[in-house]
C-alpha cells in the first residue's frame, strides 16, 4: 500500500517553522515529518484509529502521521462525553486509540503500543479486520458532538481539493501564522490546520479562550497574524471589546460555522476597518471537507446572511420543490453544491466504511437560499431540521428520537444558537437535562426547556 499524497509536499518546507506551541517552542516541517514516522506501521494501514484531539502538537503529529500511513483517523474531541466512547468503539470496531495519557478515560485492559510525548497509542480490542473503501482517508463527526456515531466519510481527493481551493480563495501564504481557536476534531478547525500546513505556513497551538490574557499574550509573542472563529467567538470578541487589544500583527480573520448576528458583524467590521484587518466570511459543512463558499473581504459589508460565492473549483445552484433548477435571480430554493470536495457519504457503523462514493460530488445542503442581483448567494432559511449551536450541528429529529426512546414526549425546535424543547409532563425535565449532557456542544445558555399543556406545541416543527 502506497502512502498518502496529501502531505507529500511538506518536505519542500522542511526548514520552515511548522508549529509553535503555547510555550513558544518551535518545530519545523522536517521535525514534524520525522515525528510522524512513528505512526508508519503496517498494522495500522487501512484501519481506523481513534484520536482524542486537543490543541497540542501530539494531535497534529499523530494526524499527519496516520494520514501519511494510509490509516483512517477518526477524530473526536478529547473532552468527549465518556458515556459515548464505548458506543463508538463498538460500532466502529476500534482496535487502536491515540490519546492523552494524562486524562483518565477509564480504560483498564489495554496494551500500550508506544508513547509520544504526552500521548500514547493503546490497543484495546482484537477485532478482525473488516473491509474499507480504498479511497477513504478520514472520519469526522457530522455534528462535532458525541450524541451520534454518525460520521462523514472523506477521501484524499476531498481533502486535497478543498484545501487547495481555500488556499487560493484566501491567498494563504507561507508568511501566515494561524493561532488555533477550535478543536482539530471540528472540521473548520482541521481545515485551518490543513490549509496552513500545505501552504508552508505556521500553526500556533493555543489552549486558551479569548477571555484569557494568555491568549492575547501568545498571539503577540508568537507573531500570529490570523485566526478563525464561529459566531460565538465573534460574540465574545464584541463582549470583551477586542478593539482595545493589541491587534497590530493581525492581517485577516475568517468566520464560518453559521450565520453571524448582524449587530456583531457590523461591530467586527468597524473594528477591522479601523485596524486595517481583512474579514472573510465563509460557508460550509463537514460534508464538503468543509468549506463551500467565501465572501471576499472587499465585499465584507454585505448582510450577515450573505455567503458570497463558491470556492475555486466549486459550483452552486438552486432547485425548487420539484428538484428543478432555478434560473431566476432573487428566487428562493434549496442550495445545491458540486465539487471534488463533496464527501463520499455517511457512516453509522464499521459496515458503512466499505461503501463507495454515494454523493458523486453533489451535496444538497438543506439550506434555503437565493442568488441576488450582486451575484452573491444569501441564506434565507433552512429546509432540514437541524440548527447550529456554537458552530456545531444539532439534529432536532435525532434529539427527539433520543428523548422518545426514554419515553419523553416533546417537541424540539430552534434557530442557530437557541434550542427550545416543549414538554407536557414535569417528570420529563430531568430526563431532558440528562440527555442534553450527551451533546457536548450544547450549553445552558443555548437552551430553553418549556413546560406547557398546549398540545399545539407538539405539532410545531422547524425553525422558530
Amino acid at each position: 500500500m502506497n502512502k498518502s499524497n496529501f502531505f507529500s509536499t511538506l518536505y519542500k518546507y522542511k526548514k520552515r517553522t511548522a508549529i509553535i506551541d503555547d510555550n513558544l517552542n518551535k518545530k519545523n516541517f522536517g521535525e514534524l515529518l520525522n515525528d510522524s514516522h512513528l505512526f508508519r506501521r503496517t498494522d495500522f494501514k487501512k484501519k481506523v484509529v481513534l484520536i482524542f484531539c486537543g490543541n497540542n502538537y501530539e494531535t497534529i503529529a499523530g494526524y499527519v502521521g496516520l494520514i501519511r500511513n494510509n490509516t483512517i483517523p477518526f477524530l473526536i474531541d478529547e473532552n468527549i462525553n465518556k458515556e459515548k466512547i464505548n458506543e463508538i468503539l463498538k460500532k466502529y470496531k476500534i482496535n487502536y486509540i491515540f490519546l492523552n495519557k494524562n486524562i483518565n478515560y477509564g480504560f483498564t485492559n489495554y496494551k500500550k503500543e508506544f508513547v509520544f510525548l504526552n500521548y500514547h497509542m493503546i490497543k484495546i480490542n482484537n477485532y478482525n479486520k473488516y473491509k474499507i473503501f480504498k479511497n477513504l482517508i478520514l472520519l469526522l463527526s457530522t455534528s462535532g458532538s458525541t450524541a451520534s456515531p454518525k460520521c462523514v466519510r472523506l477521501s484524499e481527493e476531498n481533502l486535497i481539493s478543498n484545501t487547495k481551493s481555500i488556499i487560493k480563495s484566501l491567498e494563504i501564504k507561507k508568511t501566515h501564522r494561524a493561532i488555533t481557536t477550535l478543536n482539530p476534531s471540528y472540521s473548520y478547525g482541521l481545515s485551518i490546520i490543513n490549509t496552513h500546513l500545505l501552504s508552508g505556513a505556521c500553526i500556533v497551538i493555543n489552549k486558551f479562550t479569548f477571555f484569557d490574557k494568555q491568549f492575547w499574550s501568545l498571539l503577540n509573542k508568537s507573531a500570529s497574524n490570523t485566526f478563525g472563529g464561529v459566531p460565538v467567538h465573534y460574540d465574545i470578541l464584541k463582549k470583551i471589546k477586542f478593539e482595545n487589544y493589541n491587534l497590530s500583527k493581525i492581517t485577516y480573520l475568517t468566520h464560518a460555522g453559521g450565520i453571524i448576528d448582524q449587530d456583531t458583524k457590523d461591530y467586527i467590521l468597524n473594528v477591522c476597518r479601523s485596524k486595517k484587518i481583512k474579514f472573510v466570511s465563509m460557508y460550509g459543512a463537514t460534508e464538503a471537507s468543509p468549506r463551500m463558499s467565501y465572501l471576499p473581504w472587499q465585499q465584507s459589508n454585505k448582510r450577515a446572511n450573505c455567503i458570497g460565492r463558491a470556492v475555486f473549483g466549486g459550483k452552486f445552484w438552486l432547485v425548487n420543490n420539484s428538484k428543478k433548477k432555478i434560473n431566476k435571480k432573487n428566487t428562493t430554493g434549496e442550495l445545491v453544491y458540486s465539487g471534488n470536495n463533496v464527501c463520499l457519504g455517511y457512516s453509522n457503523t464499521y459496515k458503512d466504511l466499505k461503501k463507495k462514493d454515494i454523493n458523486k460530488k453533489i451535496l444538497k445542503t438543506g439550506d434555503l437560499a437565493k442568488l441576488s442581483d450582486d451575484n452573491f448567494y444569501y441564506i434565507v432559511g433552512r429546509k432540514s431540521r437541524f440548527i447550529k449551536i456554537n458552530g456545531y450541528r444539532v439534529d432536532l429529529d435525532f434529539l427527539e428520537k433520543k428523548l422518545k426512546q426514554k419515553k419523553v414526549i416533546c417537541s424540539c425546535v430552534g434557530k442557530d444558537n437557541l434550542l427550545k424543547i416543549f414538554y407536557n409532563n414535569t417528570m420529563f425535565r430531568n430526563i431532558i437535562l440528562n440527555t442534553l449532557k450527551e451533546f457536548d456542544n450544547i450549553k445552558k445558555q443555548n437552551i430553553n426547556i418549556i413546560f406547557t399543556k398546549d398540545k399545539s406545541f407538539f405539532l410545531k416543527k422547524g425553525k422558530i
